[in-house]
């Protein structure tokens, strides 16, 4: 991998996680809102922005797969594990952003059983967001941790760092799977902030680290 392809991956891994931890910062809540920007309300801006940020952090990760060494199965498989959680979030944010409004939008202006009607999509797209949300938190955590494990542990910088990493993905991990997190706008807030701190500590390896720590076979 050549220094500008890592330091590319570096910068998206921070740039895309400031947008993501800034999106979350101002995500509205669902219900019909009035246009902000043009026709677009503030719904359709978060939500938009998430869309363009994802493919970012995607890129950022492969990087960092490449960065920590495509020889070690570990950094494959965590790099698998994101890109298909970064799927989830792609349809959870298409789902929230540009689904849900429009059908809550409906039933609001509907009348008779066309209303309960769009009342009941309205629901449904929301239970769908918050599927896929849950999804997208578990496959990542999962990456973090394999990254994390995949990460030469250099001295006591690269050991404290790997334990950020596992420690990161398996708390997320574990809140999930016991039933704790609810998804919702401000547990997502945890989520993105916790697991942003080990990807910007990542991306700044990257940025100043001359060669990427492992040879590819």
């Amino acid at each position: 991998m050549t220094l500008n392809h890592q330091r590319a991956g570096g910068a998206a891994l921070i740039l895309g996680t400031l947008i993501g931890v800034t999106l979350m910062l101002f995500h509205p809540s669902h219900g019909v809102a009035a246009p902000l920007v043009g026709r677009f309300t503030a719904s359709d801006i978060v939500h938009g922005a998430a869309l363009f940020s994802t493919p970012l952090l995607a890129y950022g990760f492969w990087r960092l797969a490449c960065y920590v060494g495509l020889n070690k199965p570990l950094s494959c498989i965590a790099l698998a594990f994101y890109l298909f959680g970064a799927v989830a979030v792609l349809i959870a944010a298409t789902i929230s952003g540009f689904v849900s409004s429009e059908a809550i939008e409906a039933a609001h202006v509907a009348t008779g059983a066309d209303r309960a009607v769009f009342a009941k999509i309205a629901h449904l797209s929301v239970w769908l967001n918050r599927g896929f949300a849950a999804t997208h938190v578990g496959l990542f955590s999962i990456a973090y941790v394999l990254y994390a494990l995949a990460w030469p542990g250099r001295g006591v910088a690269g050991a404290l760092f790997k334990l950020l990493g596992a420690g990161v993905g398996l708390f997320v991990l574990i809140w999930l799977v016991s039933g704790g997190l609810h998804i919702g706008v401000h547990s997502m807030i945890v989520v993105v902030v916790s697991q942003g701190i080990w990807t910007i500590l990542a991306g700044l390896f990257m940025l100043r680290s001359p060669v990427q720590l492992t040879k590819e076979d």
